[in-house]
């Protein structure tokens, strides 16, 4: 099967909450990452102001990649 990695990107969030969510996934092309991660939800037993969020591409995997997204191909299909 093809692979893709992952390779995240982090930013600060300004105060307040960013998605209310720890992950939330995007599947929409026009969208060019594939997930977003808020920290601060792992843990909502903990209160903080502001947040670490991280967005995360996908891309081919190359030789030194570790894959980390499997694309089932019509060609990868068993009738």
């Amino acid at each position: 099967m093809t692979e893709r990695a992952s390779k995240p990107r982090g930013f600060s969030n300004p105060p307040g909450d960013y998605q209310g969510n720890p992950v939330i996934n995007y599947c929409d092309q026009d969208v060019p990452w594939t997930r977003i991660a808020e920290h601060k939800h792992f843990a909502p037993w903990d209160q903080h102001n502001k947040s670490i969020i991280y967005r995360e591409y996908s891309r081919q995997c190359e030789a030194n990649d570790i894959p980390f997204y499997l694309i089932r191909l019509v060609k990868d299909k068993k009738y």
